[in-house]
């Protein structure tokens, strides 16, 4: 590997996650060039440490829109009040671990205008170097504050993740790993460590070279890290572009020491970039030492504990940099002081979490409120949130529901305000940041569609939410087992820095969530939205069109359409096409409940259907039965599926509301409403109906969800009328006991009721009486599946797929086969199968 920088490194390595250190940032870098690199790489979480000043100074980018929500940002404060300055990157890859260490900040400058150095190492080279690693994340999430709470647990993730590394095998020799370490200042100056690996070599060294922008004045460092190496030569480099010495001019008062010192600047094919690189390099025979990272030549970077410094040292047979002797056009001291700190400024770490509260920890050095004024700023600019009081522990320490209705859109500052004291921070939403791309993009669409914003693209997102959810489970996705990985020793190492869990639980986590377990919710209410704008008259897209045919890393089955790529498409060829999307949601739906009983998506999928026949049946032009044909074929089918508990009250609800709004329609219309098959199907779905019936108000409640919106108001009064006459007539299974009962008493006529609901029930029941008992068949099936595989229960000829729709919707046929023609009952509740049975048997 010879990157440049680290956006080409990404594209070579192609990283699962990352985590970055750096000093300062530009989010709109990282947004626009860093970010867009790792998803084009497959890197699936994004995560940054950043000194907590310039994390602050950050706070001024509001055109940045992912921070918290496609990348998280967590501010490190420097134990020593220094600064925090490593320029580190964790990448893990598929069958690798890769470690940066470089002098470049996520800017643009930093990687890609200045000159920097920029140094890398694999586990599977160099273990020892993850080990070094482990220690230093190790130590620093115990020496920062404990109330930043996104770094300490990054910084844990790392630790955990960098030892698993470093118990690789290493592909080297034991000579050639120990010629690499990390020099780090958590335990001692970085002079010292340099000062010791070189005497380990046990050589003499002859000179001394140091690169870097910022030095002491008067070189004091750089002189007294030579003497400590006993070096006979001492070489300054210097910017290849200005050639200034970053020293006070020698011969003035306090600065002999530069009189002492050559000046080199480094071979380079460009000598258009400034210097922003730090690079020690220490010379013998045949031997080099070359220090890489972020150590100025400075007392408090090179000589303290105050700053956090990471470089990496190597011990090569020659040096890989070619140094050319120069003269300084002008001594001009550059020691690098940061703003002045205010020792009242107060920090802040916060996380919207999953479950909808804010928590987070405020620290400082001053006295802190016990309470505070939340505010939530948004970028882009939204609708104001309304102010949430909130609360500090003796610890900073605050949790507190968002408003209701607040929508989080884009990037998200929290404010925190109090008598003389404010705090500010980038606030994490880990409902986003533990989102994959695809389901942030379905996410966005959805919120666009409850808006009212929405285009073409949208509904396609919305509906690749159902085809998945509707994808039966054997062709979804699954993460591959661990012992299929190359590389044993990284196995169960995914994701390392997901706050959601370490490894596999955060991958687990993923999956649980590519169904309609998150956001499914608002993903029907996006659908509802849709089906009822559809009634408005909106001002249409010409032009518009989907944007079908670009592929997403990571997605499970989508949606393979050709739409016109002319932007003058007409629009009814475009939802013609949106129509064959939601034509291949409402076919798999039914397919995928019957093979996969309590499913978790079930219920959602249910009422997705529910909705598109409910809206199907409202806008049908027919004055006949016809009209609600489709709404009571999804009553009879739906609910025959089994459902978990959890989402069968909102689908009961529906059929409730579906159910008045038949009767009210047949009414309208003149009609006999099939009072009984409609209550049969509603105790179907729910059979504590049976013990509690529906009130009014029950009903009144369901028909002002949105779905009813655009239903009359003298439509809703009927429905609301219709729940009575509903629940006063007879179920099916009730009439078709009483049908029995009649039918084996020899005198008994049948009613024209009856046969009109029963054609031929009568003399069918008569022909099961009039069999020999001891050949007898009741001629009762009880389940789905006797009803799919058993065929006619007295001939044992198959059924149609039209006997059996009437069979479900009936719950009694006559059978088709010309020599049988006895009757066949279908019961789901086994109270009256049973009685039905007895009744049969003592005929």
């Amino acid at each position: 590997m010879n990157p440049r920088n680290l956006v080409e490194l990404i594209s070579e390595v192609r990283p699962r996650s990352a985590l970055f250190t750096t000093y300062t940032l530009s989010l709109s870098f990282i947004e626009s060039a860093l970010l867009p690199t790792l998803r084009q790489a497959g890197c699936k979480e994004v995560a940054i440490l950043v000194d907590a000043d310039e994390l602050d100074e950050s706070l001024v980018e509001t055109q940045a829109h992912g921070a918290g929500r496609t990348y998280r940002l967590a501010a490190v404060q420097a134990p020593g009040r220094g600064v925090f300055h490593p320029k580190l990157a964790y990448f893990a890859c598929k069958d690798q671990d890769i470690l940066t260490v470089g002098s470049g900040n996520l800017t643009t400058p930093g990687q890609h205008r200045q000159l920097e150095c920029l140094d890398s190492v694999s586990n599977l080279d160099y273990p020892d170097v993850f080990a070094d690693l482990a220690d230093f994340a190790s130590r620093l999430a115990y020496m920062i504050p404990s109330e930043s709470q996104q770094a300490v647990t990054l910084l844990k993730l790392l630790e955990k993740r960098a030892r698993t590394a470093s118990g690789a095998s290493s592909r080297l020799t034991h000579e050639q790993q120990a010629a690499v370490r990390l020099v780090h200042t958590l335990q001692s100056p970085a002079s010292s460590q340099i000062t010791e690996f070189w005497r380990q070599q046990g050589v003499q060294a002859n000179s001394l070279v140091a690169l870097a922008p910022f030095h002491a004045p008067d070189a004091g460092p750089v002189q007294r890290l030579g003497n400590a190496l006993a070096v006979r030569k001492i070489q300054v480099g210097l910017d290849p572009v200005t050639l200034i010495a970053p020293l006070r001019q020698p011969g003035k008062p306090a600065n002999d020491a530069a009189c002492k010192f050559s000046f080199v600047v480094p071979r380079s094919a460009d000598r258009e970039r400034h210097l922003h690189a730090k690079i020690f390099e220490v010379q013998a025979k045949g031997m080099a030492l070359v220090v890489t990272g972020s150590v100025n030549a400075t007392e408090q970077s090179l000589e303290s504990k105050k700053n956090i410094e990471v470089s990496l040292a190597r011990v090569l047979p020659k040096s890989p940099f070619e140094w050319e002797d120069c003269v300084p056009q002008e001594f001009v001291p550059n020691k690098y002081e940061p703003a002045a700190r205010d020792n009242n400024r107060a920090y802040m770490d916060a996380v919207l979490n999953q479950e909808g509260f804010v928590q987070g920890s405020v620290w400082s050095t001053r006295a802190l409120p016990v309470s505070a004024l939340a505010t939530v700023d948004q970028f882009p600019e939204q609708p104001p949130c309304p102010d949430v009081p909130v609360r500090l522990n003796p610890q900073g320490r605050f949790s507190f529901r968002l408003p209701s209705g607040v929508d989080l859109i884009g990037s998200v500052q929290l404010n925190l305000q109090g008598p003389g004291f404010t705090a500010r921070c980038w606030l994490s939403v880990e409902d986003e940041l533990s989102a994959t791309d695809q389901q942030r993009r379905e996410k966005q669409a959805v919120r666009r569609i409850l808006r009212g914003e929405f285009k073409n693209d949208d509904l396609l997102e919305l509906l690749q939410i159902f085809v998945r959810a509707a994808t039966p489970l054997a062709q979804r996705p699954v993460s591959p087992p661990r012992a299929e990985r190359k590389d044993e020793e990284l196995a169960g190492r995914d994701e390392p820095f997901s706050f959601a869990g370490w490894a596999g639980s955060s991958a687990q986590l993923r999956q649980g969530a590519a169904g309609l377990a998150e956001g499914h919710h608002d993903a029907l209410r996006a659908f509802v939205h849709w089906l009822n704008s559809k009634k408005q008259a909106p001002g249409k897209e010409p032009g518009t069109h989907v944007h079908a045919n670009t592929p997403h890393a990571e997605e499970t089955p989508h949606l393979h359409i050709d739409l016109p790529q002319d932007d003058n498409a007409a629009q009814d060829l475009i939802d013609q096409k949106l129509a064959e999307c939601l034509r291949n949601v409402l076919e798999k739906i039914p397919v995928l409940l019957r093979d996969h009983p309590a499913i978790a998506e079930g219920p959602v999928l249910a009422l997705v259907a529910g909705s598109h026949a409910f809206n199907l049946s409202l806008e049908s032009p027919w004055n006949d039965d016809r009209a609600y044909q489709r709404l009571r074929h999804w009553l009879e089918i739906y609910s025959e599926f089994e459902y978990p508990h959890d989402g069968r009250s909102d689908l009961s609800k529906f059929a409730l509301g579906a159910a008045c709004l038949i009767v009210a329609m047949a009414k309208e219309r003149g009609l006999t409403a099939p009072y009984s098959a409609l209550k049969d199907l509603l105790l179907r779905f729910d059979g504590g109906l049976r013990n509690n019936a529906p009130s009014q108000k029950d009903i009144e409640d369901v028909l002002q969800k949105e779905l009813f919106l655009y239903v009359s108001e003298s439509m809703k009064a009927a429905a609301v009328l219709a729940l009575r006459e509903l629940w006063q007539a007879k179920s099916l299974d009730e009439r078709i006991e009483e049908l029995v009962e009649h039918a084996l008493q020899p005198e008994y006529k049948a009613s024209d009721e009856d046969e009109a609901t029963f054609p031929g029930g009568v003399q069918a029941i008569r022909l099961i009486q009039r069999t020999n008992p001891n050949r007898r068949y009741h001629g009762l099936l009880q389940t789905e599946r006797e009803l799919n595989s058993r065929g006619c229960p007295h001939c044992f000829q198959a059924f149609s797929e039209n006997v059996l729709g009437k069979l479900r919707a009936n719950h009694i046929i006559v059978c088709p086969n010309s020599s049988c023609r006895k009757a066949i009952f279908y019961f789901s509740d086994e109270l009256t199968a049973q009685r039905v049975r007895e009744r049969l048997n003592n005929a």
